[in-house]
């Protein structure tokens, strides 16, 4: 995908997200009663992480499975043979290899940069669960897994077993940079 084309990509998930978290906004600000309903600093602090990850998923999800959109013709025209599907480990991407750099470093840094925020924002929001990086693999594995079930099932992708490997280390890189930022962080009292 050339650089255009990124942008391109890019740009409609930032419009989808905008939309989602507005949306997710205007539901919060009903149920807690807005900004004041928030009492204290961890609400607030929570409140933003949360705002945060619900923008990252949405344009995750445009991203990586609605793209140029989705719906019944999607699913009925999408081939459900398993011509969509690789499951041999980095055969893919081995593939891709022989068209030159940019035809390996776009898939690799593109999945591995798309999960990182997810390993960011989880223990931010959950310290206690996700204070173990097995926490965060597991829902960066079953967020992936997902989302190829999804490129499948609509037909808005090749489902490609390069994309978990290098989704959930994107994922495992975040955490282990909020660790080291925590540890950081912890040591200058901030």
């Amino acid at each position: 995908m050339s650089l255009q084309g990124i942008l391109l990509y890019t740009a409609r998930a930032l419009r989808f997200a905008i939309i989602v978290e507005l949306v997710w906004l205007f539901y919060y600000g009903i149920r807690s009663g807005g900004w004041r309903g928030l009492q204290n600093t961890l609400q607030r602090k929570q409140f933003f992480w949360s705002s945060l990850l619900v923008f990252y998923l949405a344009a995750l999800l445009q991203i990586t499975v609605i793209r140029g959109g989705v719906g019944l013709a999607s699913v009925l025209g999408a081939p459900h043979d398993g011509s969509t599907v690789q499951l041999v480990p980095l055969w893919y991407t081995l593939q891709q290899a022989k068209g030159g750099w940019w035809a390996i470093v776009y898939p690799i840094c593109g999945n591995v940069l798309w999960f990182l925020p997810l390993g960011l924002l989880l223990p931010k929001l959950w310290p206690q669960r996700f204070a173990c990086g097995r926490a965060v693999l597991g829902v960066a594995l079953l967020l992936s897994v997902s989302i190829e079930v999804l490129q499948w099932l609509f037909g808005s992708g090749i489902s490609d077993v390069d994309d978990v490997i290098f989704n959930v280390a994107g994922a495992w890189l975040g955490w282990c940079l909020e660790q080291q930022f925590h540890i950081i962080k912890s040591f200058f009292h901030w």
